[in-house]
């Protein structure tokens, strides 16, 4: 009986373990509008805009983001979009324009170098102003 009782103690450690180191590595991006996002990092701050979706990019070996392609609901011609993890600066993604728009929501792919290390990403600060 008390072999019983340890496996059972055991199994239920190890899935706990298995749950919350799981959980290290992916937690959830919050933030207004994104869908299904995962990622090592904590949320999306917008300002100026709506965000509909993220799309992260990373390279080969996933250690560093190298790109986000954002998705705003409406048209944001003539807006220019930032971006950028933590504390660091903003890239600039550039101005919006007409072909950034499809079926009344705006696009914009933004890259990012140096690329953002994986591991040690926080926070991703977008603004959209217009200019």
């Amino acid at each position: 009986m008390q072999r019983k009782t340890r496996r059972i103690i055991a199994a239920v450690a190890v899935i706990a373990l298995l749950a919350a180191g799981g959980a290290a590595f992916t937690a959830s991006i919050t933030g207004a509008g994104t869908t299904n996002n995962t990622a090592a990092y904590d949320g999306i701050t917008v300002n100026g805009a709506v965000l509909s979706d993220a799309v992260y990019s990373f390279d080969g070996t996933g250690a560093n983001i190298t790109g986000v392609t954002f998705t705003f609901t409406g048209d944001l011609t003539g807006d220019e979009v930032k971006a950028g993890f933590g504390s660091a600066s903003n890239t600039d993604c550039g101005a919006v324009t007409s072909g950034d728009v499809t079926g009344g929501n705006t696009t914009i792919s933004c890259s990012f170098s140096p690329n953002e290390p994986t591991q040690s990403a926080s926070t991703l600060n977008v603004l959209v102003s217009n200019n």
